[in-house]
């Protein structure tokens, strides 16, 4: 998998070094003297998907939220996990997993962040459909985002591209 944006998924399959200019390099990861990870390489090259969770039976409502509302496209999930409840949505290098909890509590604070082409569209959008939004610009330098809340009350970041 290759994310230009973030500067990952380029470098040999031994170990994957920081591009300079990428907002990783930008942000000089640190570690601590005793890693294993030698400086300038990163074992972690990205993410397959994130998770969050949403309450039993509550696929329709994030089908029409995720897929109708925010454009998403519905990805079939594999036999053996599709009994489990809950759904899969993908757009341009995202894979979001809602997944069935029990006992559902929100996530407040921990969040997806998604990198939009048009920030101010998809914030308009989600207004429209009734749903507040906070913004953030700039309070990390050069990035202009958003937060919201889906119909379950997991908090949501929009950046734009």
């Amino acid at each position: 998998m290759t994310c230009p944006r973030r500067g990952w998924g380029s470098a040999n399959k031994d170990t994957h070094h920081l591009k300079s200019g990428t907002a990783f390099a930008a942000r000089r990861l640190h570690v601590h003297n005793d890693s294993m990870v030698n400086e300038g390489e990163v074992m972690i090259v990205g993410y397959d998907h994130v998770q969050v969770a949403i309450p039993s039976g509550a696929e329709p409502v994030a089908r029409d939220y995720y897929g109708g509302l925010l454009g998403m496209v519905e990805l079939p999930k594999p036999a053996a996990l599709a009994a489990r409840g809950g759904c899969w949505f993908t757009a341009g290098a995202a894979v979001l997993h809602l997944g069935v909890e029990a006992d559902f509590r929100a996530a407040r604070k921990a969040h997806p962040a998604f990198v939009v082409e048009d920030l101010d569209v998809v914030e308009r959008t989600v207004r429209r459909a009734g749903h507040e939004t906070t913004r953030s610009d700039n309070e990390i330098q050069g990035v202009l985002r958003f937060h919201t809340f889906d119909p379950f009350g997991n908090r949501l970041e929009f950046q734009q591209a």
